[in-house]
Order: structure tokens, then C-alpha cells, then sequence
């Protein structure tokens, strides 16, 4: 359960290493509570405590999400996903996500953005402008 003053996170993703990777940027943040993680939209009613403020949910379980509804509300949404095309960010846009995290995004830049989402903002990360040097 969340602390007064701290906003809850939930990562769903089906991939237990990305789920762990992103909890673990926000283990310490004194403005988030680390709810938990899952590896599908169904299992969320296994996580103890409350619902999410935020949760960052694989695009790939972005139908999942938007058919219970009922759970989420109240919850703003960041995207991530290993596809940036036209058609996925602007289907994130219209589906009501407050954010979209293409992987290619630095974990620091996650960070930003998901308290970005928490003052009310959205955040779009859509891809890498240039790739990094050696």
C-alpha cells in the first residue's frame, strides 16, 4: 500500500526481467510507492493493496487494460513498447494513455517522465534520436 504523499506504481509487462528492470528505478524514489509487477492485465487482482496511481503497461496489454475498465479508473497509463509506429502511438493517444515509452528510452528519462504523468503532464518518448557513440 502506498504511503501518504507517495503515488503507487504497477508494471505490467509480460517479461519478468523488464518488469523487475523498471520497478527497480523507482525502489528508493520517496515519491513512489513500488506496488508490484505482473505479467498480465488478469492478474492484477492477485497484487495486495490498493489500485495504481500509474502504471506502466507493456503496449502489448494495452487491449487487456481497456477492457476492465472498472479497475483502472483513476489510473493514468504509460505505454511502453518495442514499436513506435504512427499507427501504435496514435493509438495510444486516442485510447486516453497518459504516456508513450518506446525501449529505447534511457531509465532516466522513464523516471522523468513517469513523475511528468503524476504532476498531470504526459510524456511521449517516442524513439532514439540518434543512436549512441562509442
Amino acid at each position: 500500500m502506498a504511503e501518504k504523499g507517495r503515488c503507487g506504481l504497477l508494471v505490467l509487462h509480460s517479461s519478468p526481467l523488464i518488469r523487475k528492470a523498471i520497478l527497480d528505478l523507482f525502489r528508493g524514489d520517496p515519491g513512489v510507492t513500488v506496488l508490484g509487477g505482473c505479467p498480465h492485465p488478469t492478474a492484477v487482482g492477485s497484487l495486495p493493496g490498493r489500485r495504481p496511481d500509474v502504471a506502466l503497461v507493456e503496449y502489448e496489454q494495452w487491449q487487456g487494460v481497456r477492457g476492465n475498465l472498472a479497475y483502472w479508473s483513476g489510473t493514468r497509463v504509460i505505454l511502453y513498447s518495442r514499436d513506435n509506429t504512427p499507427r501504435s502511438v496514435v493509438d495510444c493517444i486516442r485510447g486516453g494513455a497518459a504516456g508513450f515509452v518506446h525501449e529505447s528510452c534511457p531509465p532516466e528519462s522513464i523516471v522523468k517522465g513517469l513523475h511528468d504523468v503524476l504532476s498531470g503532464r504526459s510524456f511521449w518518448h517516442l524513439g532514439a534520436d540518434e543512436p549512441e557513440r562509442a
